[in-house]
């Protein structure tokens, strides 16, 4: 089971939801490297992982309310529910694994297969 591709919608630091961020996966070049300045989303890219496939995080990480982009909840109008989404696609399963939190109905629903 490969990873093949990473798409968030408001997770920490993300603001939106991005494009799909495409990782390598062929036989020869079959390594993505993941760089940047401190505080650009590195760990968030893997608190993201570990949120849907573990429900854990990293030590840093005090709550769940912490998952919603500060920026989307500045934005939104009062009581407005803000998207807050991780997906992945595995290669081998041709599944999605998606997760998603409810910022102000206090819903999370877990980790939910989706056949593609």
């Amino acid at each position: 089971m490969k990873l093949t591709s990473i798409k968030l919608c408001n997770f920490r630091s993300f603001y939106g939801t991005t494009p799909e961020i495409v990782l390598s996966g062929g036989d020869v070049l079959n390594t993505t490297i993941i760089h940047g300045n401190n505080g650009s989303g590195k760990t968030s890219l893997l608190n993201a992982f570990t949120w849907v496939l573990y429900e854990k995080f990293s030590a840093a990480f005090a709550s769940v309310e912490q998952l919603v982009n500060k920026r989307a909840i500045a934005e939104a109008k009062h009581k407005q529910a803000v998207e807050c989404w991780v997906e992945f696609l595995f290669n081998s399963l041709k599944q999605r694994y998606y997760k998603a939190f409810n910022r102000f109905k206090n819903i999370l629903a877990y980790a939910k297969l989706c056949q593609k």
